[in-house]
């Protein structure tokens, strides 16, 4: 019982640092990557700005085809990626601006995010 409460102590405490170094302008990023581990495309669709949803939806789009097509493009830019790899950081103002993210410590693309109603989004694909 001890060592069980020991080990998650240890991952709580891991996760804490984990989501302490993304900064919250990040997250949607993140959650894209995640989203195409996991193949999980509503997800995806939930880090994108209210106006590209839109126009998404007005194309007719298929956010599973999205999410394939965003896993194949990050497939060749990354190869096959851990979350923790990743390092992020932002410049911009309260409501909007460009994250860099970092793989393995290098620069690997920016994208503009914006704040809305309910957190920040990605505004660019």
């Amino acid at each position: 019982m001890r060592k069980n409460l020991l080990l998650l102590a240890l991952a709580c405490s891991q996760l804490q640092m984990a989501q302490a170094k993304t900064p919250e302008q990040a997250v949607p990023l993140e959650t894209v990557l995640r989203s195409i581990q996991q193949q999980n495309a509503v997800a995806f669709k939930s880090a994108y700005c209210k106006r590209i949803v839109q126009e998404e939806k007005a194309k007719g789009s298929d956010w599973s085809k999205l999410l394939q097509e965003g896993g194949k493009n990050m497939g060749k830019l990354l190869g096959d990626y851990r979350l923790n790899q990743f390092d992020y950081s932002y410049q911009g103002s309260p409501q909007s601006g460009n994250v860099t993210c970092l793989f393995q410590g290098k620069e690997v693309f920016r994208m503009r995010v914006i704040h809305e109603k309910v957190g920040w989004k990605l505004d660019e694909r």
